[in-house]
């Protein structure tokens, strides 16, 4: 007996369905492979977040109660980083410090839920999505130090 629940097919035409667990998975890899690419804002890895969360909503995310601490914990750190920050609002650079410590920990999250549904299977995907991302980068990385093509700054 299983435990697997079953996600319904994506389908715009009943001849070609995709399972919703595929699409889940694929998004999640494309959201790790494109974090090589910080330098611009918002980068693609932000988008790619906005819409692997959406995908996630239905039938892609698990709460358990041995979630608790990450969340109380993580909750209690983003209320004194906003409370802390009151007197300093008029600082551009402390206000976007908090914003990106919230939206971290809102990624943080999401990661602890997804991989709580199905941990053996959103681990290689990350895993495999983090490989690409690194040689992607790496390769960057020697374009850039040894000047290949002038691209050195």
């Amino acid at each position: 007996m299983s435990n697997a629940i079953q996600s319904p097919p994506v389908s715009l035409d009943r001849q070609y369905a995709l399972p919703l667990d595929m699409l889940q998975r694929g998004c999640l890899w494309l959201l790790i492979a494109v974090s090589w690419l910080v330098f611009i804002e918002p980068s693609p890895y932000e988008l790619m977040f906005v819409v692997t969360f959406m995908l996630f909503l239905p039938h892609g995310m698990s709460v358990g109660r041995q979630m608790v601490p990450l969340i109380v914990f993580l909750l209690l750190y983003n209320i004194g980083g906003i409370f802390s920050m009151i007197p300093r609002m008029d600082s551009q650079y402390d206000v976007q410090f908090t914003a990106v410590s919230c939206y971290m920990a809102v990624t943080g999250l999401f990661f602890a839920f997804a991989t709580a549904k199905a941990p053996g299977k959103v681990v290689q995907v990350v895993r495999n999505g983090s490989i690409f991302a690194a040689v992607i980068a790496s390769l960057f990385g020697f374009v850039g130090y040894f000047d290949i093509a002038g691209m050195a700054d």
